[in-house]
């Protein structure tokens, strides 16, 4: 009986470890409401901050949340200094943490949907969210 009871409680605990599963970015966006996910946002010390506050609102996979960063002053100087930001797949977290610049615009997205996070240097403050056509 006492194995019974040990394995019922084991098996409850994996049940609740393993909670819901996450949300398929490719289908969530014509679901979200920007306003109320931007009300969800607070500011972040760090992008990978940003990025796993902005991946739990949406209930998705942190490692999904792709990144676009646009310079806060000169786009071709900042292109010329870090082309990478021109990629339309975007960048991962940790590469676009590695080259974020003070008064950098990050935008975090999946498809259809992106939040506009400000950088001044010492944190990330959420701006806007929206639904993108791409």
């Amino acid at each position: 009986m006492a194995i019974l009871r040990t394995c019922c409680f084991l098996a409850l605990l994996l049940l609740t470890a393993c909670g819901q599963p996450y949300a398929d970015p490719a289908t969530l966006a014509d679901s979200l409401n920007p306003a109320a996910v931007l009300a969800d946002l607070t500011a972040a010390p760090t992008l990978p901050d940003a990025a796993d506050q902005f991946a739990a609102t949406l209930n998705i996979d942190p490692a999904t949340v792709r990144v676009r960063l646009q310079s806060g002053d000169c786009n071709l100087c900042s292109l010329r200094s870090r082309p990478q930001v021109a990629s339309l797949a975007g960048l991962a977290v940790v590469e676009a943490a590695s080259i974020l610049n003070q008064d950098d615009e990050v935008s975090l997205f999946i498809p259809n949907f992106s939040c506009t996070f400000l950088y001044d240097g010492t944190q990330l403050t959420p701006q806007r969210c929206q639904h993108v056509p791409v």
